[in-house]
């Protein structure tokens, strides 16, 4: 009996300490790209910060549109390149004026991922369902070319 009250008494500071620890912290959320809800706003919030636009252009039935917002949007190297750009998707067929803004843009196929300057123009452009390892320096060529906000 005693050897238990003995045992007992030195597993007591164990448990009590771990009664103290630090809560398990939640995982915390994946990071995710942070998408402008339309194209004007995006072109302002551009002209406000100096970077560039990424402009997706995409349709509700295009298979390789869904396997960028399933896969390669969802990329950490993807998301951590999309924070020096102000990002939009614009479904090319919902409205009259998103069906206007893909004319203007000549795109004619989807997924049209246009690059583009603060100011609107185009810089770059790349087509299709193209992983984040593709997309990525694509993407960072642009920025270049578009003289976008890029952090040194």
């Amino acid at each position: 009996m005693r050897k238990l009250q003995l045992l007992a008494l030195l597993c007591a500071p164990v448990l009590l300490s771990s009664v103290h620890a630090a809560p398990a912290k939640k995982k915390s959320a994946a990071a995710k790209v942070q998408w402008q809800p339309s194209y004007a706003a995006a072109l302002a919030q551009a002209q406000k910060t100096g970077k560039p636009i990424f402009v997706d252009f995409y349709t509700t039935w295009c298979g390789p549109c869904k396997y960028l917002d399933a896969v390669t949007y969802k990329d950490p190297k993807f998301v951590a390149e999309s924070r020096n750009w102000v990002m939009v998707k614009v479904d090319a067929e919902k409205t009259p004026a998103n069906v206007k803004l893909a004319e203007k843009f000549r795109v004619d196929g989807y997924p049209t991922m246009v690059f583009l300057r603060p100011d609107g123009k185009e810089a770059a452009r790349a087509v299709g369902g193209l992983p984040a390892t593709m997309l990525v320096p694509q993407m960072k060529k642009a920025a270049e070319k578009a003289g976008g906000g890029r952090a040194v």
